[in-house]
């Protein structure tokens, strides 16, 4: 079975005709009869009952129309987030936070994240201030919480991470 066999047959099923069917894949209504013909043999069953004037779908036609679109759509989420990371967006946004921070800070922070990005996934990881700072050299983290005194902050700064910041959250 192959996925261009199962783009073919949604057209299929959303037309209810061969010819737009066809027409709508670029294809000869030959071509798209085949394409039919082999993707039922390979499934085992009658997808699809037609006859000179009307196409319908089978009660299997039915189920496997709805288990397609689940894997025609997961090809596509597949597609979308590899050019994603190759375009430098990670799979999640990596967080450290220590217990103090993440307490008072993470819930408002992960609630405008995620108001703002709905589809954002998250990694959190709880690690004390020092480990943070290595981690986030290291390129292990994307982004670190570190609740602490005016000292905490204005060591950061020496260290030269720019998005260090006094800001506190209500």
């Amino acid at each position: 079975m192959e996925l261009r066999q199962l783009e073919i047959f949604r057209a299929i099923a959303e037309e209810l005709h061969f010819g737009r069917a066809a027409e709508r894949m670029f294809l000869a209504q030959a071509s798209v009869s085949q394409q039919l013909q082999r993707l039922e043999s390979d499934v085992g069953v009658r997808l699809v009952d037609r006859n000179s004037r009307t196409v319908r779908l089978t009660p299997a036609g039915k189920v496997f129309r709805a288990e397609a679109e689940r894997v025609l759509s997961a090809a596509d989420h597949a597609v979308h987030r590899a050019r994603e990371v190759a375009a430098g967006w990670y799979d999640a946004l990596r967080i450290a936070t220590n217990y103090p921070a993440s307490r008072l800070l993470l819930l408002p922070l992960l609630e405008d994240l995620r108001a703002q990005n709905p589809g954002l996934a998250t990694m959190l990881r709880e690690m004390g201030s020092p480990e943070q700072l290595r981690a986030l050299r290291r390129g292990d983290l994307d982004l670190t919480l570190v609740y602490g005194t005016p000292d905490t902050i204005a060591r950061l700064r020496r260290l030269r991470f720019t998005t260090a910041s006094t800001s506190y959250w209500p």
